[in-house]
């Protein structure tokens, strides 16, 4: 089963109906081959965002289908080798983007975003699998 993190930005996109971000999602909900993933990193930046009682209901169901993925001791600790390997290559490596990076990795998970600059950096020294819908 293909596995498939989708970063906050994706999801915002998706609540502003922008047509590359609500095709890739409606996808997601159709393909049962796929496997829909969501940190609770991305749960908490979607949660801290101002929004219409729509666009949280749209937030609330999408969240209803992913698995929702914690933070373990796994994933922290691969956090902070992310964040080791950018500090030691100049890079600043924002802890939640290193979080969301780490349980992409741990999970084998393709990690879905419209951020490459951020995701990228840690894709040089990381096998992070990135998908960007929004370039299809």
């Amino acid at each position: 089963m293909n596995k498939y993190l989708i970063d906050t930005n994706i999801i915002i996109f998706t609540t502003k109906g922008d047509e590359k971000a609500v095709s890739f999602m409606e996808q997601m909900y159709v393909d049962q081959s796929k496997d829909f993933l969501c940190s609770v990193i991305i749960e908490a930046e979607l949660f801290s965002i101002t929004m219409s009682e729509k666009a949280k209901k749209f937030i609330e169901d999408v969240l209803s289908e992913a698995d929702i993925i914690e933070v373990s001791s796994d994933i922290a600790r691969k956090a902070g080798e992310i964040r080791a390997k950018g500090k030691a290559l100049g890079s600043k490596i924002k802890l939640p983007d290193a979080l969301i990076a780490a349980t992409a990795i741990i999970e084998n998970a393709t990690l879905v975003t419209h951020n490459p600059v951020d995701f990228h950096k840690i894709n040089q020294f990381e096998n992070l699998m990135i998908l960007d819908p929004m370039e299809r």
